[in-house]
C-alpha cells in the first residue's frame, strides 16, 4: 500500500546504460511512468522506457525544460560518476528531491578533492605527488589518472618521469574537469570495493567486496575481472576502519543516499583511492535484493518522488553486507581486441539457478579495441551461491560454457579469474 502513492507519477532517469534497466523495471512494477535520457541514440534502458530522448545528461537547461513540459515528479541517477554532479544540478534547478548537496558531489566524485578530504579527516589514501616536485628519478612506481573520469579511462602506471609527463597529458584529456592526480601505485592483490547506504543520517554498510584484476599481458591490470562479496576481510574492516570513513562522510553532511569507494588493504592501514556519490556500479543490487529482500532501485524511485525512504528500507541493518551468510560474485567477462562474430553458452549460463542476471555491453558485430579499460568488458554475470566453496564450482561451470568468437573463429575471452582464488 505504501507504494500506491507513486502510481501514475513520472520519473526522469539520467542515463540509458544497462545499469539503469533495473530502475525502469522497478518503475514499471510500481506503475511509474519512465523518461530516460542519454546522448546515445539507442541504449538498453531507453529501449525499455515509456519515453526516451537523445539528450546529453550534461544539458541541464534542456533537461529542466523537459521536466517542466512533461511535469516530471522525480529524478533518478545512481551509477555513473560523471552523471552525478549533473543530477544534483538538475534536481536543484527543478526543485526536485536530491540525496546530496553540490559540495558533497564535488568532493565525492573528484579524486583530487576526495584525497584532500581524506587527508583533512585522517582517512587513509595513497601518497600523492605533484608533477613539479618530481625529480629525474621517481621514488616509487606511480599511477597517473584523471581527477574525474570513469571506467579506468586515462589511467597510466609509470616508472619514469618521462612516462609521467606523457601520462599527465593523457589523464587531462580523459578527465571531465581537465584535472589529474599522481599517486603511489599499490599492487592490487588486496583491493576492495565498499558501498554504503545512508538513511536519515544513519550509515549502513551495503557491500564489502574483494576485487580481482585482469592480466597485465592483455593491458587489463587496471580493470576488475570479478568482485566477491562479502570480503574475506570484512571483520577486520568493520572493526578497524568502518567508523573512520563514516565519520568523515557525516562531517561533510552526508545524511541520505549512496556512497562507494575503492581501496586497498595494506599491512598497517586501509587506503582509499576512488570515490563515488553513487552505487557500486554493475548489478550488485540485484544480488542484494535476491538475498536480503531489500529493493534498492524501488526505494530510489520512492525517495526521488517523496523525499524520504519507504519503510521497506527499515530492513537495512548494520550486518546487511553479510548477505545472510551467502556469497555473491560479479564476473566481468573481458575480451581482447577484434570483431565479435558470435557468442556461445550465455543462454545456458543464464538458466543456471545460481545466476541472477547477465548484462551485455557488446554483441556480435561489435568491434573491440585494445583500450585497457571497461570498453573491453563484454558481459557482466551475477552469481549467488551458498558459500565460497560452492561458488568456486559454479564459476568453473560458467567459464567452461561461455565463448566469444572473432571472425577467425578464435575465442576472444581473456583475463578470467582463477576460480581457486575465490
Amino acid at each position: 500500500m505504501e507504494y500506491e502513492v507513486l502510481r501514475g507519477k513520472k520519473i526522469l532517469v539520467m542515463g540509458g546504460g544497462s545499469q539503469h534497466c533495473k530502475v525502469v523495471e522497478a518503475a514499471k512494477e510500481l506503475g511509474v511512468i519512465t523518461y530516460v535520457v542519454d546522448n546515445l541514440e539507442t541504449a538498453p534502458a531507453k529501449e525499455m522506457a515509456d519515453y526516451s530522448y537523445q539528450i546529453n545528461v550534461t544539458e541541464t537547461e534542456q533537461l529542466a525544460k523537459l521536466c517542466e513540459e512533461e511535469q516530471i515528479d522525480g529524478i533518478v541517477s545512481g551509477w555513473f560518476d560523471f552523471v552525478q554532479p549533473h543530477y544534483q544540478r538538475l534536481c536543484e534547478r527543478t526543485k526536485k528531491f536530491c540525496y546530496g548537496t553540490r559540495e558533497q558531489f564535488e568532493i565525492l566524485t573528484r579524486k583530487k578533492d576526495f584525497k584532500d578530504c581524506c587527508i583533512k579527516y585522517g582517512v587513509g589514501a595513497p601518497t600523492r605527488l605533484l608533477l613539479e616536485e618530481i625529480g629525474d628519478e621517481l621514488p616509487f612506481k606511480v599511477i597517473v589518472k584523471p581527477s574525474n573520469s570513469r571506467g579506468s579511462r586515462g589511467a597510466s602506471i609509470c616508472t619514469t618521469k618521462a612516462e609521467v609527463v606523457k601520462a599527465v597529458e593523457n589523464a587531462k584529456q580523459a578527465s571531465f574537469d581537465g584535472q589529474y592526480i599522481i599517486e603511489r601505485y599499490i599492487a592490487q592483490q588486496d583491493a576492495f570495493c565498499v558501498s554504503y547506504q545512508f538513511i536519515n543520517g544513519e550509515a549502513y554498510l551495503e557491500q564489502l567486496s574483494d576485487a580481482f584484476f585482469g592480466d597485465k599481458e592483455y593491458g587489463l591490470d587496471k580493470v576488475a575481472v570479478a568482485y566477491r562479496s562479502p570480503s574475506v576481510r570484512s571483520e577486520e574492516y568493520v572493526s578497524k576502519e568502518n567508523g573512520r570513513l563514516i565519520n568523515m562522510l557525516k562531517s561533510i553532511g552526508v545524511t541520505d543516499g549512496p556512497f562507494v569507494a575503492q581501496g586497498f588493504f595494506t599491512e598497517d592501514d586501509v587506503l582509499y583511492f576512488d570515490p563515488g556519490r553513487r552505487f557500486a556500479g554493475g548489478e550488485y543490487e540485484r544480488a542484494f535484493k535476491r538475498i536480503t529482500g531489500i529493493d534498492v532501485p524501488r526505494a530510489m524511485i520512492y525517495f526521488a518522488i517523496m523525499g524520504k525512504y519507504p519503510t521497506e528500507h527499515d530492513a537495512f541493518s548494520k550486518e546487511s553486507y553479510k548477505l545472510n551468510g551467502k556469497t555473491t560474485i560479479r564476473l566481468q567477462i573481458n575480451v581482447r581486441a577484434g570483431v565479435v562474430a558470435k557468442e556461445e553458452g550465455f543462454d545456458v549460463v543464464n538458466d543456471m539457478p545460481e545466476v541472477e542476471y547477465i548484462a551485455f555491453y557488446h554483441a556480435p558485430g561489435s568491434e573491440i579495441l585494445a583500450t585497457g579499460n571497461t570498453h573491453q568488458r563484454y558481459a557482466h554475470i551475477i552469481v549467488v551461491d551458498e558459500n565460497s566453496a560452492k561458488l568456486k564450482e559454479t564459476v568453473k561451470k560458467i567459464y567452461d560454457k561461455i565463448r566469444v568468437y572473432d571472425v577467425n573463429g578464435e575465442d576472444m575471452i581473456v583475463s578470467l579469474l582463477d576460480p581457486e582464488k575465490i
